[in-house]
């Protein structure tokens, strides 16, 4: 630790809240209006949109909790160093494919969710919360670095 530069954790969540707002705009953006929409149509589009909508809340319910617990692993983090800006790009990385998993096609959407969610998950568990992403424990006591309450 000793001759490392140490920062303020600033820069990660404005990058972080960044990725995670530009995730939102694209899954917003495959919400797609037909051209020639009438009122005798819209009771069919509705059925027929029902599966784009459902695959998108589920993709923006699962962003929005990325997001909460990005948010909460980092609150009591008062510095930062190049180690946990890596990890950070690292936890960000498997988020940014959810908007490829908010299609219609539900047995799809289901394994790719599923399977995006648990490599978050584990890859969260083991980098922002190991052994390595902390430093020695003097500078936990001052503040530094990143508590394991996961």
């Amino acid at each position: 630790m000793q001759g490392e530069r140490l920062r303020s954790p600033d820069r990660i969540l404005a990058l972080s809240d960044g990725v995670f707002a530009i995730i939102i705009t694209i899954l917003v953006l495959e919400l797609k209006v037909p051209p020639h929409l009438s009122q005798e149509s819209f009771p069919g589009l509705v059925e027929e949109l029902r599966p784009t909508v459902v695959a998108w809340v589920a993709s923006f319910l699962i962003t929005g909790m990325y997001w909460v617990g990005h948010r909460d692993v980092l609150a009591p983090v008062r510095f930062v160093n190049r180690d946990l800006v890596w990890l950070n790009l690292l936890f960000l990385l498997p988020a940014s494919i959810i908007p490829f998993a908010a299609t219609p096609d539900f047995e799809r959407v289901e394994r790719v969710l599923t399977k995006t969610y648990r490599w978050n998950r584990s890859s969260c568990r083991r980098g922002l919360g190991s052994p390595y992403a902390r430093p020695p424990a003097p500078a936990r006591r001052e503040g530094i670095g990143v508590v394991n309450n996961l």
